[in-house]
């Protein structure tokens, strides 16, 4: 089909910019695997106190604690905030697990009902900036400290107890390889199935004897164009850019608008063009698109009056029919 060279040009999916797109991805996910191969093979240091002003971000600290608050501020199932209170009666904010909570029974009891001090437990865990939400939440937690006196007592820092340098590094690197592989494969499986589609429509035309006329008028300077040429309309043929859709007007024999909603709002629409091939083409709208999906259905009616436009179960019944007895 070496005469189609520049309908499949303009209906191909799979161009120059994708290709580059999935070429760095894969890139990506070599360099994100080299680093966590390196990491892996790394030790954590060992843990130095923690100083709630001073102490580095990113740093292994640790505290001992001889008391431990109820917690103060959640976000998710998992991530709790507490304050601290160690051997030396200075105090911390740490985010802490269930597990290691578990492990601090008599810091609680300690700390909220000041009775015999109890053997300090060593936590150990990553140094973190303290945000805004969590000095918020321990302002009205405590509800006579303001937040200068926040700072003055706990600092800008917390701990992230449980984490290491090492688990930030593999947590930072880990997702990044998964998305950077994950990623390119649906773009390539977007590619195979986009050629398919554009295969079928070439072979669909090739066998109508159409295919050197279809050439010839997707190049016409006449040639109608809509939708910042995401549509090409000739006469006799439609076109569809990147979508894989090369096909005469009586083969485009179903079309309708889909909505998707969130929260009952209108999140997008999209046009959905059907071939006798049994491919269905999508191009997506705004949601205050609708004007400019109607104008190209009515359009698809001109040209074909036997078109069945709008979504029934009786149009889709009749779509698969007429797909069979194409076949």
């Amino acid at each position: 089909m070496s005469e189609s060279k520049q309908i499949r040009s303009y209906i191909r999916w799979f161009k120059t910019t994708q290709k580059i797109i999935v070429l760095v991805l894969l890139l990506a996910f070599i360099g994100s695997c080299c680093m966590v191969v390196k990491n892996s093979g790394t030790k954590d240091p060992d843990p130095v106190k923690m100083d709630p002003f001073q102490s580095e971000i990113g740093n292994y600290v640790y505290v001992d604690v001889v008391g431990v608050s109820d917690w103060i501020y959640q976000v998710g199932k998992n991530v709790v905030y507490y304050a601290l209170e160690d051997t030396e009666g200075d105090f911390y904010i740490a985010s802490i697990t269930a597990e290691d909570f578990a492990r601090l029974s008599a810091q609680h009891r300690y700390f909220e009902e000041d009775g015999p001090l109890p053997e300090a437990i060593r936590l150990t865990g990553v140094c973190k900036k303290t945000t805004d939400s969590v000095r918020s939440a321990v302002v009205e937690v405590y509800e006579d400290l303001s937040e200068d006196e926040f700072d003055a007592i706990f600092g800008s820092r917390f701990i992230d107890v449980g984490n290491t340098p090492k688990k930030s590094t593999m947590d930072l690197w880990m997702p990044l390889a998964l998305i950077s592989l994950v990623t390119p494969l649906v773009l390539l499986l977007v590619a195979w199935a986009k050629g398919r589609q554009e295969k079928k429509a070439l072979k669909r035309l090739e066998q109508r004897g159409l295919l050197n006329q279809a050439e010839s008028d997707i190049a016409s300077p006449t040639i109608r164009s809509e939708k910042k040429d995401s549509f090409r309309m000739s006469s006799r043929f439609l076109f569809g850019k990147g979508m894989g859709l090369a096909a005469a007007w009586d083969d485009v024999i179903w079309c309708f608008e889909s909505v998707t909603r969130y929260n009952f709002v209108v999140s997008y629409r999209k046009l959905v063009i059907c071939t006798l091939d049994g491919v269905r083409h999508e191009l997506f709208y705004k949601h205050k698109q609708q004007d400019e999906i109607v104008a190209v259905m009515e359009y698809i009616q001109q040209q074909n009056p036997n078109a069945m436009i709008g979504y029934t179960l009786d149009n889709a019944r009749d779509y698969r029919e007429a797909v069979k007895r194409n076949k």
